[in-house]
């Protein structure tokens, strides 16, 4: 989490001042590039490029306007969950602010070499609106890892049902679910039952200060009030239309999803979340084909539709850029 605040901090700074990456920021660039490009290479070695690219020109139009449109609703809810997690931990931002940082978060995550670039973006955003960049930083920080905590839980609850329908030959499979639920079973207990004193005194410690501040705000964005429930509501309804979007994507390729398939997928989506790579690519692809292939579709299919979603999420990004562009115009004519 230390090393996840500092990342935020840097990229948002670097925003903020246009300044030349430091050699250690181009270090990390050219690392997750090289990631990106080896995940990439070892996906598409074996499969023609062509033919990918030819199948996703031929996907019927409805079909993935549905997918585009639950795409982008899904942004929406998720700047209306942000919101209620700043009510939670004192940032206090309208819903509307909170939804047009969400969109231009999305952009910003498609074209910055890393998949929580966009996070960062969102905190110098913030903090020009007379948030300070402690609380901008902790908000969206809390808003992320909640997130990620509440996709482990519900990934906790589908992967098990995946292996004991026998619908995915997932090597060591049953390990895998008792590894995968444990985890977050002891994760949760000792957030609820041990997190208030361990954020306490990470609290009182300088150099481990941020980290305690995120586990104290942590537990009151999940386990404080009725609305941590509208929170974790939020956070499952955001994840099921992701599902449904990648969905809708197979369907406007014609390939044929079951529910074993559906009920993948956020396993895929968190395997996706590590940001090693730039914008996910590569290890979305490598968690797609890996994944859905336990899953009887083959790799062309998983790729190809692993594609087409990554597409999506760009599109639906570029409503971003124009939000960005208009808070830069406003920004500027008010410090006139």
């Amino acid at each position: 989490m230390k090393n996840y605040h500092k990342l935020l901090t840097k990229q948002s700074a670097s925003v903020a001042k246009k300044r030349i990456m430091k050699p250690s920021q181009m270090g990390l660039v050219m690392f997750k590039l090289a990631v990106t490009c080896a995940l990439l290479w070892l996906v598409f070695r074996k499969i023609d490029i062509g033919l990918v690219s030819q199948r996703i020109g031929t996907m019927q139009v409805g079909w993935a306007s549905i997918a585009l449109i639950t795409l982008f609703d899904q942004l929406l809810l998720t700047g209306v969950r942000w919101y209620f997690v700043d009510r939670l931990i004192g940032a206090c931002i309208g819903r509307g602010l909170a939804t047009r940082l969400i969109l231009v978060g999305q952009f910003f995550n498609q074209v910055l070499p890393s998949s929580v670039g966009g996070d960062g973006v969102r905190a110098w955003l913030l903090s020009r609106e007379g948030i300070s960049i402690r609380h901008a930083l902790v908000s969206v920080i809390c808003d992320r890892v909640s997130a990620l905590v509440l996709l482990a839980v519900i990934v906790a609850c589908t992967l098990p049902i995946v292996i004991a329908s026998g619908g995915a030959e997932i090597p060591a499979g049953h390990l895998l679910v008792i590894i995968v639920d444990a985890v977050t079973a002891i994760g949760l207990l000792f957030l609820i039952l041990c997190g208030k004193a361990f954020s306490d005194w990470l609290i009182r410690l300088p150099l481990v200060r941020p980290l305690g501040v995120l586990i104290r705000d942590l537990r009151l964005v999940l386990f404080s009030s009725v609305t941590s429930l509208w929170i974790v509501g939020l956070s499952i309804i955001v994840q099921g239309m992701v599902v449904m979007s990648t969905y809708f994507c197979a369907k406007a390729l014609g390939i044929q999803f079951g529910m074993v398939h559906l009920l993948m997928l956020p396993f895929i989506m968190l395997i996706s979340s590590i940001p090693i790579s730039f914008a996910g690519w590569g290890l979305r692809e490598s968690a797609m084909v890996t994944g859905l292939g336990f899953a009887g579709i083959s790799a062309e299919n998983a790729l190809v539709v692993s594609v087409s979603f990554g597409i999506a999420q760009m599109l639906v990004g570029l409503p971003g850029f124009v939000i960005a562009i208009m808070l830069s115009y406003d920004h500027k004519k008010s410090n006139r």
